[in-house]
């Protein structure tokens, strides 16, 4: 048993304080951890020195002594070291005098000033103790020590008191507190020690605990893995030491064995010697090589999820797509068990919560921009913890709402999205599955990701602001017309056959309102009927400018009643705008609005949007300022009273359910208008060819039968009769001789012959009111399957009207009498139909048309039907 009283404290001390260091060795180094580590190596030459002193270790005890003394007065600079380090101080005047007086007064303490060489004497009882002869001069190093631990004090209030000032980093207060506490321990551990009669080392117990807490100010800071703890390093070093005692419990034994086989003393414990260092070695080496492999494989995993999260989300420009993949790596990694993102929305100031992992956290909730905590987030650490937050004073000005809020969201940490000095975002990160808290490597995983994540977002939704501003015309600021069609048929896609209205606002004389007043005048019209738009469309309804004059409002899921109450609403609001304002006069403003629901008066988008035109160009003809609705026989019964009416006269509109029941086919007053114009192309188009004119006029007949038999409105049917008349009215620029030969056409008369569609259009344009015939008059050679001309439309792309104009101009070529041919029997003609349907004819129309040949609807000589 040694001489030397509670030897086993300093012992323990000094290995306690190299396994901090060389735990911190394998660490990532900061300023703040290099003073730390400073400060841990000055402790094991203190104590060590110390205790060598006691055991009169080699060299002898005045040079363990020398080392002990010269730590022990140099532990106060490591405390201010560690303390400017650790608050982020710079090197001032009074640090810079601080430091160079140290120099000095190490020297002066070499040179024996203040305290000389003890004397080493052992007492009766076999003990050994150390005679100091002390002086006046012992103060001096005292009182030094005094001044720096009290300006290392005046250093710990002053952060605290300029904390709290900013609003800023106030959540250290509990850390800077243990750091004082270590410096109070340490003194009240000295003085202890040197206490008349005292044996029992105060000093190095005080050590222990105050490296114990400054470590502790350390971890809370997060400053370190706690990984470090027990890295491959540590591992290795605790092995060594812990294969070292037990060898030494055992190392008798195997001295023993050794004899029995050498019997050479020297030799035997020679041998004895390498065999205890080399299984020391191998276990160490065992031990070292195992901790490592399963840190690295655990590193490699983390860093291969990383490098494709940031592979991933680099290559996105699509904001929720990055923060469901954002969840997705803090979920894999930190165990993280929800996310949410509030995110900046530059219009209104506020982050407004844009993604929640957990469903049912999706609420309206946001966060006011100009919030005080906002800048204290937005200044603060990569990742601020909940519970440091709670203790800030920016929480506590925080309104009763926001912390419950904050609560219900389940927050553990808090991370600032940056852009540079810009805060666009804030991420909330939940607890972790299945308890704990965050750890050092979740700290610096969360950091990772924040930066990458911040980067990609900030290009996501700097890229969304540049779609949103291409999509918004630049006059009206809402979505132009490719925005708001392509919105429009992603809607009818997801529709699921639900219903979905169409409502288009033209507004009437625009043209003549500009060369009254200006286009000034004109675009200010514009600009207030566009914000009585945004301003009466409901929640989940959307509106876009879709020409000069006309916007078009989609409304998902509601019925065409409601679009016609909501086109009402906006014609009352836009009678009661007055536009005098400058005191000059102006005529009224109005608009003729047109109106389709799908599926009971459309089922595809285009027919959606024909059939809104056609409603429009209706009600101009009937003279402007009207609100028309599109409606079939198919019509929901609960509304058809209701629309009938025309929302501007209130006077009765017939609808094909209305129709009477006869199989003739009248005029109204409007066809009466057109008609001269028609019957005038048809007269040229008989002069030439009278094929043509009674083939036109049948076409005509067969077509609007079929249409009339579909449901189709009462001005459709109409619109498809004048196309009919006029399908064939290009074959006045075709060749008499192509018109009528009595044989097959060549490639090249058959491609001349083609061409009497493009002649259609031409002729057609040119002609006032007819010009919504043009649809139905270009595509009645298309065909269903696509491969018709002159576009290759298929399918529904093709127009009702044309669709029916096909069946009608196939089945009168196939029974009349032409130079090339003789006519075929009615009911071969219906086969052949039938036989392509689904190729070159709609398949629906198809089996419809056939249905009217089998009930003598549709048959030979049907001009008394007119």
């Amino acid at each position: 048993m040694t001489a030397v009283p509670y030897i086993w404290i300093p012992g323990i001390a000094v290995l306690f304080y190299l396994y901090l260091l060389i735990a911190f060795c394998s660490a990532k180094k900061n300023s703040m951890i290099r003073a730390f580590m400073r400060y841990l190596i000055v402790l094991i030459m203190w104590t060590g020195g110390s205790t060598l002193m006691r055991l009169s270790f080699w060299p002898g005890y005045v040079f363990w002594y020398q080392i002990s003394f010269l730590t022990l007065l140099a532990l106060p600079w490591s405390v201010y070291d560690f303390v400017t380090h650790y608050l982020g101080a710079r090197l001032d005047r009074t640090g810079k005098y601080i430091y160079g007086a140290m120099v000095v007064y190490l020297i002066l303490a070499f040179r024996q000033v203040f305290l000389a060489v003890p004397e080493k004497m052992v007492t009766p009882g076999g003990r050994t103790i150390f005679h100091y002869e002390a002086d006046w001069r012992i103060a001096i190093p005292v009182l030094v020590t005094v001044l720096i631990l009290g300006y290392v004090t005046l250093l710990l209030l002053r952060s605290l008191r300029e904390q709290r000032k900013r609003h800023k980093r106030d959540y250290y207060t509990s850390e800077i507190i243990l750091i004082m506490s270590g410096c109070v321990v340490m003194v009240l551990g000295n003085v202890l020690s040197v206490m008349p009669g005292n044996i029992f080392p105060f000093d190095t117990l005080a050590g222990i605990v105050n490296a114990v807490l400054l470590f502790a100010a350390l971890a809370k800071r997060r400053a370190f893995r706690l990984t470090t703890l027990y890295s491959s390093t540590v591992i290795m070093f605790g092995t060594v030491c812990l294969s070292t005692v037990i060898m030494s419990i055992v190392v008798g034994s195997i001295k023993d064995e050794m004899d029995h086989f050498i019997p050479d003393d020297r030799i035997s414990l020679a041998v004895t010697g390498i065999v205890f260092t080399i299984i020391v070695f191998l276990v160490s080496l065992a031990a070292y090589c195992a901790i490592r492999r399963i840190t690295l494989r655990k590193e490699q995993a983390s860093n291969d999820r990383f490098r494709e999260f940031s592979q991933d989300i680099s290559r996105s420009l699509d904001v929720q797509k990055i923060m469901d993949q954002t969840y997705g790596i803090l979920r894999d990694t930190i165990k993280a068990s929800q996310v949410s993102f509030f995110i900046l929305d530059r219009d209104s100031g506020r982050y407004v919560l844009d993604y929640a992992s957990n469903p049912l956290d999706k609420r309206d909730l946001c966060i006011e921009g100009d919030a005080p905590y906002i800048d204290y987030i937005a200044k603060g650490d990569t990742c601020l913890m909940f519970s440091d937050f709670k203790r800030s004073v920016a929480y506590r000005s925080m309104w009763s709402e926001e912390k419950t809020m904050l609560e219900s969201l389940g927050v553990e940490c808090i991370t600032a999205l940056r852009n540079n000095d810009e805060l666009i975002g804030i991420l909330l990160i939940g607890k972790k599955t299945g308890g704990g808290a965050y750890s050092y490597d979740d700290m610096v995983m969360i950091g990772s990701v924040q930066s990458v994540a911040s980067i990609a977002l900030n290009n996501a939704i700097l890229y969304g602001e540049a779609e949103r501003r291409a999509d918004l015309d630049p006059q009206l600021d809402m979505f132009n017309r490719a925005a708001f069609l392509r919105k429009m048929e992603e809607e009818i896609r997801n529709s699921g056959g639900d219903q979905l209205s169409y409502l288009v606002i033209d507004v009437d004389d625009l043209r003549l309102y500009n060369e009254l007043y200006g286009t000034a005048e004109g675009d200010r019209v514009l600009a207030r009927l566009a914000g009585i738009i945004k301003n009466t469309i409901p929640r989940g309804v959307f509106c876009g400018r879709v020409s000069d004059k006309e916007f078009g409002i989609c409304m998902p899921h509601r019925s065409q009643m409601e679009a016609l109450r909501l086109a009402e609403n906006i014609r009352s609001q836009m009678d009661r705008t007055s536009l005098d304002d400058d005191g000059i006069k102006r005529k009224n403003v109005t608009f003729t609005a047109g109106i389709c629901s799908m599926p009971y008066g459309a089922t595809t988008m285009k027919e959606l949007q024909t059939n809104v035109s056609m409603e429009i160009h209706h009600g101009k003809r009937l003279g402007k300022n009207r609100i028309m609705t599109y409606h079939t026989g198919d019509i929901d019964p609960s509304q058809e009273i209701s629309l009938r009416k025309s929302a501007s006269t209130g006077e009765e509109r017939e609808t094909a359910a209305d129709a009477p029941v006869t199989d003739k086919i009248g005029y109204t007053r409007e066809y009466e208008e057109v008609a001269p114009t028609i019957y005038a192309l048809t007269a040229a188009i008989d002069a030439k060819d009278h094929f043509t004119f009674s083939h036109s006029r049948n076409v005509a007949i067969c077509a609007t039968l079929l249409a009339r038999r579909l449901g189709v409105s009462r001005e459709h049917q109409e619109l498809i009769y004048e196309a009919g008349l006029l399908h064939d009215i290009g074959k006045i620029a075709i060749p008499e001789r192509i018109l009528t030969k009595p044989g097959k056409l060549t490639d090249d008369e058959y491609a001349v012959m083609k061409t009497h569609v493009n002649h259609s259009i031409e002729i057609i344009r040119h002609l006032p009111n007819l010009d919504y015939l043009i649809p139905a008059v270009v595509g009645h050679h298309e065909r269903w399957d696509g491969r018709g001309y002159p576009n290759g439309l298929a399918g529904t792309d093709i127009s009702v009207g044309a669709r029916c104009l096909a069946i009608a101009d196939a089945f009168d070529a196939m029974i009349s009498r032409r130079s090339y041919k003789d006519p075929l029997p009615i009911e071969y003609a219906a086969q052949e139909i039938l036989r392509n349907a689904g190729s070159q004819f709609d398949p629906d129309l198809a089996r419809t048309f056939v249905e009217l040949i089998n009930e003598g609807v549709v048959h030979r000589d049907m001009e008394d039907l007119v």
